[in-house]
C-alpha cells in the first residue's frame, strides 16, 4: 500500500460518521436506541422494539427511562431512590434498571433488601451496556417513543436532579401534543 493510500484510508476512517458516533464514547441525543432483548427478575421477557420505535403502533409506544447499575455502585443506590420519586411523577412513563455484568443469584436478594420497585432487567454479560455505552454506572438513558435517544449520561450528581426532571417533562409534554403520539 502507498503512503498516499494509507493516508486516503486513515482519513475516510476518521471523518466517517459511524466512527465519529463510536469513537466519542457515548449515544448522543438524536440516536437511535439500540434494541435489545433482556429478561427480569421474574424471568418474563423484555423487548425495547415492543415499546418505542416507529414499528409499533402509536398508542402501544412509550417513552423509557433505563438506568444502568450494579450492586456494588454506591451513587446507583442514591440515583435509585430519585428514581423511585420520578416514577410517582412521571407514570406515563416506563421506568427500568438494568444491572449490569452479576448473576441474578446476586441481583434477587439486592433488590429485595433495597425494597425497590422499578423492574430489574438482568444484563448478565453486559451486552446490552456495550451497546449503550454504559462504561461506568449509574449511566442514565432517556428514550422518547419514537426510538431516538432523548438523554444521556454517567454517573450521579444531585445537581443533575432537576434536569432529568426537565427532560422527562419534555418527554411526557411531546407525548401529550403529539398528533400521532
Amino acid at each position: 500500500m502507498t503512503m498516499f493510500s494509507t493516508i486516503l484510508l486513515t482519513l475516510m476512517l476518521v471523518v466517517s460518521p459511524d466512527s465519529a458516533a463510536t469513537s466519542s464514547g457515548v449515544l448522543n441525543i438524536g440516536d437511535n436506541a439500540p434494541m435489545f432483548y433482556a429478561k427480569n427478575l421474574a424471568g418474563v421477557d423484555f423487548f425495547l422494539s415492543k415499546k418505542v420505535g416507529p414499528k409499533i403502533q402509536p398508542e402501544k409506544r412509550t417513552p423509557i427511562l433505563i438506568g444502568f447499575f450494579s450492586t456494588t455502585c454506591v451513587p446507583c443506590r442514591q440515583e435509585i431512590v430519585f428514581l423511585h420519586e420520578l416514577r410517582q411523577e412521571f407514570p406515563q412513563v416506563e421506568f427500568y434498571l438494568i444491572d449490569i455484568n452479576e448473576p441474578e443469584e446476586t441481583v434477587k436478594p439486592y433488590v429485595a433488601a433495597m425494597n425497590w420497585s422499578i423492574p430489574i432487567l438482568i444484563d448478565r454479560w453486559g451486552g446490552i451496556a456495550g451497546k449503550y455505552k454504559a462504561t461506568s454506572t449509574p449511566t442514565l438513558v432517556l428514550i422518547a417513543e419514537n426510538g431516538k435517544v432523548a438523554f444521556y449520561k454517567r454517573g450521579y450528581d444531585v445537581k443533575f436532579n432537576e434536569t432529568i426532571r426537565l427532560e422527562l417533562c419534555k418527554l411526557t409534554e411531546n407525548r401529550a401534543t403529539s398528533p400521532e403520539k
